[in-house]
């Protein structure tokens, strides 16, 4: 009798934690992707660790870097994009050249970006928010003013165009005196992999 009640009992619990866990589920909506996140699709993929080889690297510079890196991720509240745009030495090691904070402005419908360089340096921009993430082999531009610790200004467009999950490439331009845009760099970047 007393294991007959006991058997009874341990059902009851396990039916009551199943429904328990079912109500919990159901109450939990799916996740949802908000426009920074879908805006940074392909940049926030994997680690969101990109890196492209750095063609001027000196092997027998010990402080030289190999590597840029294009770190990505989504702030815990995921309300906004961090990058940081770095060297890597071939041991490693890192050194931040950029911070850039990327913010979803939902009365433009915009991207804003606020980049700090190392130096002092600022540069600013605004861009319409991608309502889907890009497919491969798409183009996506966005304009920046630079100001410079000097005074001085600029404005510099990049593009970068998906290859595949694991890679894209950059086109930096900067806008001449005449108006036209001059190519100033070209990169392929690698999504990195980590444990």
């Amino acid at each position: 009798m007393l294991a007959l009640a006991s058997r009874t009992l341990i059902s009851a619990l396990l039916l009551i934690s199943l429904m328990a866990a079912a109500r919990a589920q159901d109450a939990t909506p799916d996740r949802t992707f908000g426009p920074i996140e879908i805006h940074f699709a392909h940049m926030l993929t994997g680690s969101g660790q990109w890196r492209t080889p750095n063609e001027d690297f000196d092997p027998e510079d010990p402080n030289g870097m190999s590597f840029y890196g294009a770190d990505y991720r989504l702030s815990d509240d995921r309300s906004h994009v961090i990058a940081e745009i770095t060297g890597v030495t071939p041991d490693g090691r890192r050194a931040v050249f950029w911070t850039i904070y990327f913010f979803h402005n939902p009365v433009t419908g915009e991207v804003v970006s606020s980049q700090v360089g190392w130096n002092g340096a600022l540069l600013t921009g605004h861009e319409s928010v991608l309502t889907e993430p890009l497919a491969f082999g798409d183009s996506h531009v966005s304009d920046q003013i630079a100001h410079n610790p000097d005074g001085s200004m600029h404005i510099l467009r990049h593009e970068i165009i998906p290859v595949d999950r694991r890679t894209h490439t950059t086109q930096t331009y900067r806008r001449g005196e005449n108006g036209s845009w001059e190519p100033q760099n070209f990169r392929t970047w690698t999504l990195q992999v980590t444990d």
